[in-house]
């Protein structure tokens, strides 16, 4: 609970971290046009890099929904899907296709080519691929998912009964 360092933008940050590294993506949730933000940060804690995305809202950008790539390269953001560099640069790389559906969070391969995208408005898991940002399959299920985790060759998935219910179970989806 000690204080290191400061260098924030905003206030009502979602921070996630970039795996393997001392870096750090956040999308603000307390300003508008909604923000991206880099971080990196010694091992003391101590900021040593601060950038802003250059887009300022330009581009999908929801904090309650934003996941990065299991290896690290990029990071999936909003019901469209998307999807940014997760370094300094956070260049927009597109979305990942999505038709009509709506996302509601997201999961990967280890490598992070594959993406899985549980859907808000479909009892199903959308598989797609990076970079190439395309859906080449799904994975129905009995629930619309909200929150789902890749653990090893299983998705877990908090799904809701109906689209507008506040029920949710627990649903394992063998890869």
């Amino acid at each position: 609970g000690m204080m290191l360092d400061g260098g924030g933008d905003m206030d009502d940050e979602r921070l996630r971290k970039i795996p393997n590294t001392n870096e750090y993506i956040s999308i603000t949730e307390g300003v508008i046009p909604t923000d991206m933000n880099y971080y990196k940060l010694d091992y003391s804690g101590n900021f040593v890099q601060h950038h802003n995305d250059i887009y300022h809202g330009d581009y999908p950008l929801k904090a309650q929904i934003f996941r990065i790539s299991s290896d690290g390269s990029y990071c999936i953001t909003s019901q469209e899907g998307a999807v940014y560099l997760a370094n300094s640069s956070m260049e927009y790389k597109g979305v990942l296709h999505a038709g009509s559906l709506a996302y509601s969070d997201f999961a990967f391969s280890d490598d992070g080519s594959t993406i899985y995208a549980a859907t808000s408005n479909r009892k199903s898991n959308q598989i797609g691929s990076y970079p190439a940002l395309t859906r080449d399959d799904e994975i129905l299920t009995k629930g619309y998912p909200v929150f789902i985790i890749r653990d090893d060759q299983k998705i877990i998935a908090v799904s809701k009964s109906s689209e507008n219910s506040i029920n949710t179970g627990v649903e394992v989806i063998q890869l």
